[in-house]
């Protein structure tokens, strides 16, 4: 295994970025299944791994998923998105904590797929690839991915090479004093 350190973990975070233009250079199908594996290592609450992943390689689907998108304004459209399908099964739209049935709720669903779609991101960012994460409309995303009546796409992770005339900057962060506290919320700092 290679040496990894919380030092290097923070240089690809703050590498990470949302691209927005892409290449036309096609990802390597290994460069894909990395990726995809990283996926399904991904933890998820309880580890009830609620979750299908679809690779989408097709132009037109592509172009008809990014323009699902809540944000689908791209220059060039990515060479694969990926879908995080929450499935049927295994997630519950009632609003309940932790799991009934076998079943995660609402928010540990919808939290637990947020975590693949960052390990994709990350892992792509680390293949010296551009990502996205996407939020599509999830009728549409699941008429175009051909998912169940149950199923949920809440997320997902578009992919390539950037166009790197066209590659913006890192967003910025807030400052740590923003941010950060300890032992209790800043909240107390706010209140009159």
């Amino acid at each position: 295994m290679d040496a990894f350190s919380p030092k290097s973990f923070l240089s690809l975070l703050k590498l990470r970025g949302s691209e927005y233009a892409y290449s036309s250079e096609q990802v390597p199908s290994e460069l894909l299944d990395e990726i995809l594996s990283c996926a399904q290592y991904s933890p998820s609450y309880l580890n009830v791994q609620p979750w299908e992943f679809v690779l989408v390689r097709d132009r037109q689907r592509i172009s008809d998923l990014v323009g699902c998108a809540k944000y689908g304004h791209f220059a060039s459209l990515p060479n694969a998105i990926i879908a995080v399908v929450l499935k049927e099964g295994y997630w519950s739209e009632e609003f309940f904590r932790g799991i009934k049935e076998k079943k995660l709720g609402f928010y540990e669903s919808f939290l637990s797929a947020g975590m693949p779609a960052l390990c994709m991101s990350l892992a792509a960012t680390d293949l010296s690839l551009a990502s996205c994460i996407l939020t599509p409309d999830n009728e549409i995303a699941k008429r175009l991915l051909n998912a169940k009546h149950g199923d949920f796409v809440p997320l997902m992770v578009g992919i390539g090479y950037s166009a790197v005339s066209n590659k913006a900057p890192v967003g910025s962060r807030k400052p740590a004093h923003e941010v950060f506290s300890f032992e209790l919320s800043r909240n107390h700092l706010h209140e009159n």
